[in-house]
């Protein structure tokens, strides 16, 4: 069942033998349920207290803020943080997409004293991801017939007969980037600390 409480606040949420009781300024009685998911959506802070400095996401008001090129730090790395810059850069220039698909931005007269930093809570930067077509092209060596046959053999050895074919695979498709991880040189069980520390896809 599916009851959906329109204009509600709720005020409470207490933990009770009977389940979590949700208190709401529209029932004298809470409702009983045994499990609560609190889904509090983007924090939009008070018109009235809102800075025109600090942003808490790119939907506090960034979106619309008409930021001076300056010097803009952005707390992240990863997909808000990708919005956050858009929104800003946007203000200060243009994206161009070339006849073979690469993008350019260039800047407007006057922006170019903007600065973006963005920084890393952990110090970890985002995979960069490389392209990849899509849908997605054909495999030629680790293909399902191949697998299908790895199998058939049997259970002893599987692993290393499957894994041997992903090395195939990466090593006819990339074979600049499986030369310098060391591609040829690592099992099943080495390979996730080498694909970490990995060198940049080409």
């Amino acid at each position: 069942m599916i009851s959906v409480c329109e204009s509600c606040e709720v005020t409470d949420i207490a933990v009770q033998s009977t389940g979590i009781a949700i208190h709401t300024d529209s029932a004298a009685d809470p409702v009983i349920v045994d499990l609560v998911a609190i889904a509090t959506g983007h924090l939009w802070p008070e018109e009235e207290r809102a800075s025109r400095q600090y942003f808490p996401s790119p939907w506090t008001g960034l979106m619309e803020a008409r930021i001076a090129p300056c010097r803009v730090g952005i707390l992240g790395t990863s997909l808000s943080a990708i919005d956050a810059a858009v929104a800003v850069v946007a203000r200060h220039g243009v994206f161009h997409t070339e006849d073979d698909k690469t993008t350019h931005f260039s800047l407007h007269p006057g922006s170019e004293a903007l600065e973006i930093t963005l920084m890393s809570r952990h110090g970890v930067l985002p995979e960069a991801d490389f392209y990849c077509p899509i849908p997605w092209e054909p495999l030629e060596i680790a293909t399902p017939a191949a697998l299908e046959a790895a199998i058939a053999e049997g259970s002893d050895a599987l692993l290393d007969r499957i894994f041997e074919l992903i090395v195939k695979e990466l090593e006819y498709a990339a074979p600049d980037w499986s030369e310098a991880i060391g591609l040829r040189q690592l099992t099943p069980d080495s390979i996730a600390d080498a694909w970490v520390c990995r060198p940049p896809h080409p």
